[in-house]
């Protein structure tokens, strides 16, 4: 992991992902995220038909038992609902940029593909792939002819959409059960994070990234925007008028005067880090977060994630914050 191969590779996947994110949610701006139906043909759970808005409706025959995990956000979510013997392959950067970083329960002993392309995929023979709406551009016309039933998953513009994704998978995978627990677990937490968060109120917060190829943020109509508004804090890139995922420069930084910054941390080797940017920065030194080191940094799996790990990153920045707030009282 210290070699220099990784140390550009990683903030550069950084990077691409989230102008990734960027095309796809400013093509979709203004528009709820269009979550696909699973509505049952007949008195039991299969066949399935699942309905996608601006496609063409497919009909999941049988409980899927070859699924082909697309991307890390599909293998988050997948893997707390199903278990490793019903997946078929999931991408190598999951390793790195999922839950699979933190736990195994058998997928990291699966296939693994570094890219997807329709060769790989019939490969696998899976019988669902599933993916996102931003690495949707791989399935083209093979997809329909192949037969092979797919299923893409918006990235999400707040808490409860994200919620409805889980339940949908709870149902095309035949883990409602499952799928049941992990949503009452994420309203407990979600409502622990609201009930805590009263001395929170009022402070603004910046999430922002910038490893070299200029600084990003998430606006109004987005997760993190859900997010912050759950910890009882103002998003400071709405305040600006941002909306969706938009470029952030020193002079919004300034502008903004952000209480606290949440950005991407380090990854063990000595690349250009977000946090080093920011307390480098002459322009910088007087805004109330650089000052007081006010920089929450989370791993870039919780940084960049668009699955329910964002409730575990509502809870580290809940943790920094009120740490620091109850630092401040004790100097008084």
């Amino acid at each position: 992991m210290r070699s220099s191969f990784w140390v550009w590779l990683l903030p550069t996947l950084l990077c691409l992902g989230i102008m990734s994110l960027v095309a796809t949610v400013r093509a979709r701006s203004g528009q709820r995220s269009p979550i696909p139906r699973a509505v049952a043909v007949g008195a039991s759970a299969f066949p399935l038909r699942i309905e996608r808005a601006h496609a063409r409706t497919q009909t999941l025959a049988r409980r899927p038992e070859r699924v082909f995990l697309a991307n890390a956000t599909v293998v988050d979510i997948a893997s707390e609902l199903i278990s490793a013997d019903r997946v078929v392959a999931l991408p190598e950067q999951a390793l790195t940029w999922s839950r699979l970083v933190d736990v195994d329960d058998g997928f990291r002993a699966k296939a693994r593909f570094r890219s997807v392309d329709s060769e790989q995929v019939l490969a696998f023979a899976p019988d669902l792939i599933l993916c996102s709406s931003f690495n949707q551009k791989f399935a083209g016309d093979w997809v329909e002819a192949s037969g092979i039933p797919m299923v893409s998953l918006p990235h999400p513009r707040s808490i409860d959409e994200l919620r409805e994704i889980i339940r949908l998978l709870g149902t095309v995978l035949d883990a409602e059960t499952s799928a049941g627990l992990l949503d009452d677990e994420l309203g407990r937490r979600i409502d622990a994070i609201g009930r805590a968060g009263g001395a929170r109120r009022g402070l603004g917060v910046l999430v922002y990234s910038n490893v070299g190829a200029g600084g990003y943020t998430p606006g109004r109509g987005t997760l993190a925007d859900d997010m912050i508004r759950t910890l009882g804090m103002r998003n400071v890139a709405a305040d600006l008028g941002k909306r969706d995922y938009e470029e952030c420069t020193f002079e919004d930084i300034i502008v903004g005067a952000p209480d606290f910054i949440v950005v991407p941390g380090r990854y063990g080797e000595q690349e250009l880090s977000t946090r080093d940017l920011l307390l480098d920065e002459p322009a910088l030194a007087e805004v109330t977060a650089v000052a007081r080191r006010q920089i929450v940094r989370l791993h870039p799996r919780l940084f960049s994630t668009g699955s329910h790990e964002i409730v575990e990153a509502a809870e580290q920045i809940a943790a920094f914050v009120d740490a620091r707030i109850a630092e401040e009282a004790r100097a008084k």
